[in-house]
């Protein structure tokens, strides 16, 4: 498990994804208080997401 502060975290989002991907689970922070999560999705999700599935998902 590994913490990382927001301003890192937005750096540097691809190599932290990337250890999200791998199994590693990632806290953010804010002023050293937690405050998220990235973890991998615990159900199976589809690989491809449609336009319009994203497009709904931003409007929530």
């Amino acid at each position: 498990m590994k913490a990382v502060g927001i301003k890192n975290l937005k750096d540097n989002l691809s190599k932290y994804l990337q250890l999200v991907q791998s199994g590693e689970v990632i806290w953010i922070t804010d002023r050293d208080r937690v405050i998220a999560e990235i973890l991998k999705p615990t159900i199976p999700v589809p690989n491809r997401i449609s336009r319009w599935e994203s497009f709904l998902n931003v409007q929530e």
